[in-house]
């Protein structure tokens, strides 16, 4: 096999690559656009920034599969817990309760869909995330602001903050936790 057959070989695995992440990008956003015009028909007013956005496919994969069970148990409560919220929002009256009801029955009846789409488009914006190079950080932590003498909050100063949560910590040389 010569130099040049490799650079072929490597090109083609380069255009699978792309293609695959093109097919799941769009994908992805196909699903999410489905699943939100279907929960919104219902009354919703969820917008895409409302959806996670997993960074790897481990995290697509817990969130895709918390997002199914969640909305399975949200279909089958929605007969109750739907007209309850339109109710508390727009005020008790005949029309309030009726439209609820409509609006909790048809987010039942597509549960069945809607579930599955919000999975995979869970699963799928994980996958297409971990493809582009995103990682997840883990959880960032930063030590809490700290008031000084004045109770005027400076500038923020990552040592302050740190001896400030320390001293927060301790009673009477004892700490606290």
């Amino acid at each position: 096999m010569s130099g040049e057959d490799f650079n072929y070989l490597k090109e083609a695995g380069n255009l699978t690559k792309n293609t695959l992440s093109v097919v799941n990008s769009a994908y992805s956003s196909i699903s999410g656009s489905l699943y939100l015009a279907i929960r919104n028909m219902s009354g919703s007013e969820m917008q895409h920034s409302d959806l996670d956005r997993p960074l790897t496919i481990l995290g697509g994969l817990r969130s895709g599969g918390s997002a199914f069970w969640t909305e399975f148990a949200d279909g089958f409560t929605a007969i109750y817990s739907v007209p309850k919220s339109v109710v508390a929002k727009q005020g008790m009256g005949f029309r309030q309760v009726g439209k609820g009801m409509w609006f909790g029955v048809l987010r039942a009846m597509t549960m069945p869909v809607n579930a599955p789409l919000r999975a995979t488009f869970s699963i799928s914006t994980g996958l297409r995330n971990y493809a582009a190079g995103k990682s997840d950080h883990g959880q960032r932590y930063r030590y809490p602001r700290y008031f000084n003498e004045d109770e005027l909050m400076p500038q923020y100063n990552p040592l302050y903050a740190h001896a400030a949560t320390a001293l927060r910590c301790c009673d009477s040389g004892n700490f606290a936790d």
